[in-house]
């Protein structure tokens, strides 16, 4: 379990557990609003980070919106959920194009 146990009910809690354990990964980070970017060895932005709670829904177009701003800005998306114990998984994320063949 993850030393970072608090009430993840409010965003900041979860952007805050979220980035600690990013941190304790050995990634530099930055937070940009509700987002939290993770930077390569140069200060470029590598991958977006979306924090979640477990229990928090999260809408089809939220997700769509947050991939084409991943994709214009050519970075990797992940969403991070966070549990009721504040540990974090890691899911990266990305758009399929299902086309009738």
């Amino acid at each position: 379990m993850s030393e970072n146990i608090r009430n993840c009910e409010h965003d900041s809690s979860k952007i805050d557990i979220v980035v600690s354990d990013l941190k304790q990964r050995s990634k530099k980070v930055v937070t940009q609003g509700n987002y939290i970017v993770i930077l390569d060895k140069n200060g470029n932005k590598r991958i977006f980070v979306y924090p979640l709670n477990e229990s928090e829904e999260v809408k089809t177009d939220t997700l769509v919106n947050y991939l084409n701003l991943g994709n214009s800005l050519k970075v990797s998306t992940m969403i991070a959920v966070v549990d009721k114990y504040g540990d974090v998984l890691y899911y990266e994320i990305g758009m399929i194009n299902l086309k009738k063949g």
